[in-house]
């Protein structure tokens, strides 16, 4: 047995002294076997779902993914209560769906699980105000970020229901909503699908012409600052490689020239490894003339192809709003990095709809249609490919 008991068990050992801490339990295995349906979500979360999530993935997505849907629990408890396991019900779900709809961008996660937390583990509020992101603008949450805080939410609530073929890894076989009147677990509670496309939602794709206004803004851009490189060279550069190769701009960032090659026919790709993908798999990405050009306008002197000293991904993001701002674009139309991924997959769908999915790294098509093709690109493909067919269709006499 000794020899089992490696680094392995040793960490699970201590992440269970530290949930004891966590709780002010001087023994967590001990009294009513846990979790059970009087398990609270914010514990479950905390004890259960942190330390079981996804483990095989890379460290730093899997951080960022439970932060989110820490955030999400934090609104669930905030909105609603912190309920038992067994007390969630599906008309809850419901009612913090409509409720979330009606929150401020800028107000930020109430104070009782934050409270709770510092009470418990006393680094949080130093924490909690470190990540604090106020927005001035005082609009409601969009549609599309509640659906995306709901996803998480039942995430967390499948982990509690019962196993089955679609859930395999849950905190118990019958899960913890408890039994039916037939003595069947009772399945996890379901959040509603949001109806993430309301009335006058504006698809967030530039157009061509935008792109080529932000392109001639990079003359103001002073950052990043690079030995030998010009800010605006490197915007540039960024921008141009973004629209001709319809990357995500966490996976731009991370790309190395040791993932630059060339096959036999002398067509240049990239071999793009699973930790910098965002869903965690190799990819190969063929490139252009137009993305070869941008990356041979960055000196070669080190390894990263894009290097980004100043901050994170969301200060790259506000010096891009200041480009676009220079640029004369409305304040409507000042979108993130994920605009030009949209409009490199958009400008393809006009010319070959299968080429744009491909190029996407989506396996179904819908994924592709429902959320990067404008709807003007996808009827003028439909048109391309029926127009000629309806044009032909005979006609009867009048």
């Amino acid at each position: 047995m000794s020899g089992l008991q490696g680094s392995g068990f040793r960490a699970q050992q201590s992440r269970a002294q530290r949930f004891a801490i966590f709780y002010g339990e001087e023994d967590a295995d001990a009294g009513s076997p846990w979790p059970n349906p009087q398990t609270r979500l914010s514990e479950f979360f905390e004890r259960w779902f942190v330390p079981h999530y996804a483990p095989g993935r890379e460290q730093r997505r899997r951080q960022r993914t439970l932060a989110e849907t820490r955030s999400w629990v934090r609104r669930f408890v905030d909105l609603i209560e912190d309920l038992p396991l067994g007390a969630v019900t599906t008309e809850q779900c419901e009612r913090f769906a409509a409720s979330a709809l009606l929150l401020p961008r800028d107000l930020y996660i109430g104070p009782s699980y934050a409270a709770q937390r510092a009470a418990r583990w006393p680094a949080a509020p130093a924490a909690i105000r470190r990540h604090r992101r106020w927005r001035p603008a005082a609009e409601n949450l969009s549609p599309r970020t509640v659906r995306k805080g709901c996803v998480a939410l039942q995430a967390v609530l499948d982990a509690a229901g019962p196993r089955s073929r679609n859930h395999k890894r849950t905190a118990e076989a019958e899960g913890l909503f408890g039994l039916d009147a037939h003595g069947a677990p009772v399945p996890a509670p379901w959040f509603p699908d949001v109806e993430a496309e309301p009335a006058g939602w504006v698809q967030k794709v530039f157009t061509v012409e935008e792109i080529a206004q932000i392109l001639r803004a990079c003359l103001y851009a002073r950052r990043p600052r690079l030995p030998g490189l010009a800010a605006a060279d490197w915007w540039r550069a960024l921008l141009k490689f973004l629209y001709n190769t319809g990357l995500r701009i966490g996976t731009a960032l991370a790309l190395r020239r040791s993932m630059l090659g060339r096959n036999l026919f002398g067509e240049s790709f990239l071999a793009i490894p699973s930790r910098a993908d965002k869903k965690g798999k190799p990819r190969i990405v063929v490139l252009s003339s137009h993305a070869l050009a941008a990356i041979a306008a960055l000196p070669s002197t080190t390894e990263l192809i894009f290097p980004q000293p100043h901050g994170s991904q969301q200060h790259l993001l506000r010096l891009l709003h200041q480009l676009e701002a220079a640029a004369g674009l409305p304040p409507e139309r000042r979108f993130g990095f994920h605009a030009l991924r949209r409009a490199n997959i958009t400008q393809m769908w006009y010319l070959d709809p299968a080429a744009a999915q491909d190029n996407a790294g989506h396996a179904d098509p819908r994924t592709t249609i429902n959320h990067y093709v404008a709807a003007e690109a996808q009827v003028r493909a439909k048109a391309a490919k029926d127009l000629p067919a309806l044009e032909r269709l005979p006609q009867p006499a009048e």
